[in-house]
């Protein structure tokens, strides 16, 4: 009788602990005593957000922030918000494999704020031997992915809903992105929604490819598995540094069903124009301006 009074007791104080960090379902970061890098901190709050039975909300302030890898990972209870305001500087060297942010198999995941992510220098691409298999279970179905200047800022898709709003992205491989390899296994990517950000001299600002497979590591003999769906491009502007500004090329055995493009303008810098927008296997609504035209 006495045990079970102390673990009541035990049980009591975690709760209140947990309760401590958080207002009004709030998960601010400095509530989490952070070093000089923020990525345990960060992770701590992001799994405390997690675990709460009501939408959560975590919060990176306004201010300047080294952080190493970071995986957040789900499932959640409810749906969880990542309001990043603060300036995220990964490391000048990394090491061990080169990742550097990741949400995986939350569903109801909100990416937003004013922040920036900054990779600072080199691209560290982030492959392994899993790229090449398709049985291997630990490479995602599906990534959406953003890419800072040297780490990539990976958002892993599996079956989730997502939404990134308000970013900055510059200089970098990919602006808003979802891929998917040719002959992988089956699977779904639905309800995900990019609005309200600004280009700058990004390589392939808008982006659906189901036919991704660099260096030729793959084969294009078989078409995606994936299903992709209810996916919107709102409000993106800025400018490109290749031609091809707008690029969906959805799976011929599956295509994609219910994209959106809403209000896109982007401006061609370079030379080897014109500038043009390429859609395949897609099922389109374009409603507003679509700059450069082409789907």
């Amino acid at each position: 009788m006495v045990l079970g009074v102390e673990m009541s007791a035990i049980a009591l104080l975690l709760l209140l602990a947990s309760s401590a960090n958080a207002q009004n379902g709030v998960f601010d970061i400095k509530n989490y005593n952070p070093k000089a890098d923020i990525a345990e901190a960060l992770s701590a709050a992001f799994k405390e957000a997690c675990a709460s039975a009501t939408p959560s909300k975590v919060v990176v302030p306004a201010g300047e922030y080294s952080m190493g890898p970071v995986d957040m990972k789900g499932p959640c209870k409810s749906t969880v918000e990542v309001q990043v305001d603060g300036n995220l500087k990964a490391p000048a060297e990394p090491k061990g494999e080169p990742g550097w942010v990741s949400f995986e198999f939350v569903d109801g995941l909100t990416l937003s704020g004013k922040g920036v992510f900054d990779g600072q220098g080199h691209i560290a691409w982030a492959n392994n031997n899993c790229n090449k298999n398709p049985n291997c279970k630990s490479f995602p179905l599906v990534s959406s992915s953003f890419v800072s200047y040297k780490l990539r800022t990976y958002l892993i898709i599996i079956n989730i809903f997502l939404y990134l709003i308000i970013y900055i992205l510059k200089n970098t491989d990919n602006g808003v992105r979802i891929k998917s390899w040719p002959a992988m296994k089956g699977g779904e990517a639905s309800d995900i929604h990019f609005e309200d950000i600004t280009m700058e001299n990004v390589t392939n600002p808008v982006i659906i490819d189901q036919e991704y497979c660099p260096w030729n590591q793959c084969t294009k003999d078989a078409p995606s598995k994936v299903k992709i769906s209810n996916v919107s491009f709102k409000n993106i502007k800025g400018t490109t540094n290749t031609p091809e500004a707008v690029k969906i090329i959805c799976s011929s055995a599956l295509p994609c069903e219910q994209v959106q493009l809403n209000g896109i303008d982007l401006k061609y810098t370079g030379t080897q124009g014109p500038a043009k927008s390429e859609c395949k296997n897609a099922k389109l609504t374009v409603t507003g301006t679509l700059n450069p035209p082409g789907c």
